[in-house]
């Protein structure tokens, strides 16, 4: 038991002292692809030199960016997860914007692309994404993640291939149908690879290899930089009226920083006037003040539909709870480890998204929230 804690005090707070990569060049190439192959993947997990060089950049000369990204994921997969299960997509395909944009939703790209999933301004547009001069939406991830959720099917829909239907959301589907006649018809990225834009034929190994980092980080001494709480535990309500950031803040006791951190989509530190409404993202605690504030008001100038006060759907975390590591032995099994960390096994088995069917693995990482008060008396 006492082992146990220590390890996972160590995951919590950094006790891994070993430089992040050190030991890629010497991994094996045979353990790497068990890895690989061992990932519930929508497309056909496969090791080559792409995946291997992409991979490598990852956890070594990248590190820095991925453990923050990997930080970030914290804030933006419990959205993915949920509109990925509404959509009835694979789940995995949440991996997708670490590809796109590093989960940075107010990057943008030389070409124009904007948010999480890096849409086109005509491509967001035939999704009903607004893109004015008070809003641009492709930073808003909820609106963003519900419209790539439907680009995705559509190219799927097209394909009933995962790895083409990625090739076509990089490129469009008419370089994918050029592709596919040039190799003689045949209907498989691996294949059609050579006559795809080069950034294309990239696409799909380097989305093998976000997903292996996100899934396989822990060994690669990697340890994700999680932001602070009030971006993890977050509400959202839709806004109808003009209200500013920092009127919110002031009502709330938000930082105005915070606030342009979970609204990067108000392109002007306000909710502009909008009758369809405008998502704004505010922590947890302040959505009680904010709707307090809502209830006292008596000229009802801020406007917004209380009935669409949205969790960001994602796993339940225990309150006065440290989120933890914990590394899968030879025999463990979920009923051992429910009793070792005084948890439901079913607990677990949410927290980390297993099916029923999966086995656990060693090696394997599992998200754990272990009771601070405990993991204080175990440090002692």
């Amino acid at each position: 038991m006492k082992i146990l804690w220590t390890f996972c005090l160590l995951a919590v707070f950094g006790g891994l002292s070993a430089h992040p990569g050190t030991e890629f060049d010497d991994l094996d190439d045979a353990i790497l692809l068990d890895r690989i192959q061992r990932m519930d993947s929508p497309v056909t997990p496969v090791l080559n030199e792409d995946v291997r060089k992409a991979i490598r950049r990852y956890v070594t000369t990248g590190y820095r960016e991925t453990q923050s990204f990997l930080g970030r994921a914290e804030m933006y997969f419990p959205i993915f997860e949920h509109y990925l299960r509404r959509a009835n997509l694979p789940e995995k395909l949440k991996y997708l914007p670490i590809v796109e944009s590093s989960l940075r939703p107010d990057v943008s790209s030389f070409a124009g692309a904007g948010g999480l999933w890096q849409f086109m301004p005509g491509t967001a547009r035939e999704y009903d994404i607004v893109i004015n001069n008070y809003v641009d939406e492709r930073n808003d991830p909820i609106r963003a993640t519900v419209a790539a959720m439907e680009h995705l099917q559509k190219q799927f829909d097209r394909y009933d291939d995962w790895a083409l239907a990625l090739a076509a959301y990089n490129c469009g589907a008419g370089n994918v149908n050029r592709a596919i006649r040039r190799a003689g018809g045949v209907k498989d990225f691996w294949k059609i690879r050579r006559y795809l834009p080069r950034e294309t034929q990239l696409y799909v190994p380097q989305f093998i290899a976000a997903s292996y980092v996100a899934e396989h980080f822990f060994f690669h001494n990697l340890s994700p930089a999680y932001p602070d709480a009030d971006l993890q535990y977050t509400r959202t309500v839709l806004v109808n009226s003009y209200l500013s950031l920092g009127k919110v803040s002031k009502i709330t006791g938000v930082p105005l920083k915070t606030l342009q951190v979970l609204n990067p989509h108000l392109r002007r530190n306000a909710v502009p006037y909008s009758r369809r409404g405008t998502y704004l993202n505010l922590p947890e605690s302040a959505m009680y003040l904010f709707q307090e504030h809502l209830a006292e008001q008596t000229d009802r100038r801020i406007k917004c539909d209380l009935d669409r006060v949205l969790r960001q759907e994602g796993v339940e975390r225990p309150e006065a709870s440290v989120r933890s590591l914990y590394y899968v032995g030879r025999g463990d099994h979920l009923h051992q480890l429910g009793q070792i960390l005084g948890v439901a096994p079913a607990a677990i088995r949410v927290w980390n998204q297993l099916p029923e069917e999966r086995e656990l693995y060693p090696g394997q990482a599992l998200i754990v929230y272990l009771p601070r008060a405990e993991l204080a008396t175990s440090a002692r």
